[in-house]
């Protein structure tokens, strides 16, 4: 069975408002009609500027490795085209199974939302399984698989993911502890999401120099060290001190400047520390569920390959601008695949 990319229109008609033009020799088939003036502005550049291939077989390790991808299409559908083994990093923010739709903060002047419809976690979980069973097949034998939830489906995640992959591989479950935004009157604020971390075999990688904080100014140890009941002395690490599996990382307020107005965007800090600690230089970096471009931009910022994926063309219109305005390399753009 061979597979290759959709056809591409290489004549597109836009609209917006009373404004008609005619886009030529574009590589990314991108429905803007009756789109804000974000995606009219940001969509027609960014079209212009893409790479596309057009694929007969697998991505393979090689390309995988040779260039950064970025990838317009369902995420199973991606994952049909990638080999076992290939990816040395997954991290994944899926919809949180909320049962709306997630719009820009910035209304029409942002990029479009999504839908979140799901809200049972058994159905969620159900939804994600497939997803989840073959990004665990393409990841590396010393891979790691991280998955970014919260507290409406992550325990049935978990416990999924433990029949599926074994409880003895989960190596952390991360939470992410976060301010602002409103505070509840009738039970505790929630301001935490939760990172499952799990390790495919004994070899993952775990780099906590990468990912050190400074000590605290207040230090008794980092000013001078301590010294044990026997006698030995134990000094501070110059690159500050071990982070634990509570982080406190802020969000990504109005104000940010990496702020794309993409709902549920998540700060670079946060992506940094995941790649940063478990990853080397040059490994692939996968997210099927790219949303704002937060996995692309960092893995691009440390050194590493990515192939990102979202199904909604906003997602790859912001994420590209995002690389743009970083000075990243170009990325091979696929624009989803069909089967003949």
């Amino acid at each position: 069975m061979s597979v290759r990319l959709k056809s591409l229109n290489f004549f597109s008609m836009f609209q917006f408002g009373d404004r008609k033009g005619l886009v030529r020799d574009i590589n990314f088939n991108f429905d803007i009609a009756s789109q804000g003036e974000y995606n009219l502005n940001v969509a027609i550049r960014i079209m212009k500027s893409v790479t596309t291939v057009k694929i007969e077989c697998e991505i393979s390790r090689d390309s995988l490795l040779s260039r950064d991808h970025l990838v317009y299409a369902d995420n199973l559908e991606l994952l049909g085209m990638l080999p076992d083994g290939c990816v040395d990093l997954v991290y994944i923010d899926p919809p949180f199974g909320t049962g709306k739709r997630r719009e820009s903060p910035k209304g029409d002047d942002g990029p479009g939302g999504y839908d979140d419809a799901l809200d049972d976690p058994v159905e969620f979980t159900q939804w994600l399984a497939p997803r989840l069973a073959g990004l665990w097949r393409v990841l590396a034998d010393s891979g790691s698989l991280v998955i970014h939830l919260d507290t409406r489906a992550v325990h049935h995640v978990r416990v999924w993911c433990d029949g599926e992959f074994g409880a003895d591989r989960l190596e952390n479950e991360i939470i992410w502890h976060y301010t602002g935004g409103g505070r509840s009157k009738k039970r505790f604020s929630r301001k935490h999401d939760v990172l499952l971390w799990y390790s495919k075999g004994d070899g993952r990688i775990f780099n906590i120099d990468a990912v050190r904080e400074p000590y605290e100014p207040t230090s008794g140890y980092a000013k001078g060290g301590i010294v044990s009941k026997k006698g030995k002395k134990y000094m501070p690490n110059p690159k500050g001190k071990p982070v634990d599996d509570v982080w406190d990382i802020p969000i990504v307020n109005p104000l940010a400047k990496e702020r794309t107005g993409y709902p549920t965007q998540k700060p670079m800090q946060l992506l940094e520390r995941v790649i940063g600690a478990l990853s080397v230089e040059w490994a692939v970096v996968a997210d099927i569920f790219s949303g704002s471009g937060t996995t692309a931009c960092a893995s691009a910022k440390l050194g590493r390959r990515y192939i990102c994926c979202d199904i909604n063309p906003d997602a790859i219109a912001v994420t590209m601008e995002r690389l743009e305005q970083m000075g990243a390399e170009e990325p091979v753009m696929y624009t989803g695949f069909r089967k003949e």
